[in-house]
């Protein structure tokens, strides 16, 4: 995806050391599809700073088309709970349609 704006920075702590997570979306992001908002991460160096590519975020419940949130994921909030990661979210028209939860297993220290 071509990024063209960034939004809702987030920070966590995993088994790798800090982790940013924020939304990305493309120019045309009403439109969905590869331009839509999305939820990436990036692990974070000693000083702060974001390296590598911004990773696309994999939960364990997606969107499918006809969801509520199948345009648009953003303005996320991560919480880390025992072994899960949990992720509360904005959905379509900027959390209009719903506001979701996702999970997924959180990695290991």
């Amino acid at each position: 995806m071509g990024a063209s704006a960034a939004g809702r920075p987030w920070v966590t702590q995993d088994g790798d050391g800090l982790r940013l997570w924020y939304s990305l979306r493309g120019a045309e992001f009403r439109q969905g599809g590869d331009a839509a908002y999305r939820i990436v991460s990036q692990p974070l160096n000693r000083d702060g700073v974001a390296v590598g590519s911004p990773e696309p975020v994999s939960f364990v419940n997606p969107p499918v088309v006809g969801d509520f949130d199948d345009w648009m994921q953003a303005y996320a909030c991560i919480m880390n709970y025992e072994n899960t990661e949990i992720m509360f979210y904005n959905g379509n028209n900027f959390g209009r349609a719903g506001i979701g939860w996702a999970t997924r297993r959180r990695r290991e220290r």
